[in-house]
């Protein structure tokens, strides 16, 4: 059985880790979102990215939380947003200079938009994957 200390510890361990894989996909989804300033293939190509990124995205979400907490991939989607701003804004300096047009407010909203589906069709992915391993694993378990 196990203690509180052990319990503590393995909440701590998903809150870390779902923590660390939040900052991870948002700064691979800001570099999308800068590299779309530089190349037209990001923006002409956009929607194969976003079913790109919401594969790989599942993989840390399988990988990470099949156990105990299979709960906390929702706080990665939920946590997302905020760390998403905060990195856009640090290294916003990044982006050339405004030449005036108003297409970039509208990039930063389409590409926000098309990362958050992303993470959250990953984290679900991620998600329904797990459910189907534990099932798959009761299911073997009980065989005879």
């Amino acid at each position: 059985m196990e203690t509180a200390v052990d319990k503590y510890a393995l909440f701590k361990r998903s809150a870390r880790n779902a923590s660390l894989v939040c900052i991870a996909y948002s700064l691979v989804t800001n570099a999308v979102y800068f590299a779309s300033y530089y190349s037209s293939f990001i923006i002409d190509y956009s929607y194969y990215i976003c079913f790109l990124l919401a594969a790989v995205f599942a993989v840390p979400v399988i990988w990470l939380f099949r156990g105990k907490h299979w709960y906390f991939p929702v706080f990665i989607a939920m946590l997302w947003i905020p760390v998403n701003l905060v990195i856009g804004f640090a290294v916003s300096g990044m982006l050339p200079e405004d030449g005036g047009e108003t297409g970039d407010g509208l990039a930063l909203f389409f590409f926000f938009i098309l990362n958050l589906v992303s993470v959250a069709c990953g984290t679900l992915i991620g998600m329904i994957a797990n459910g189907i391993l534990f099932f798959y694993r009761k299911l073997k378990s009980n065989d005879v």
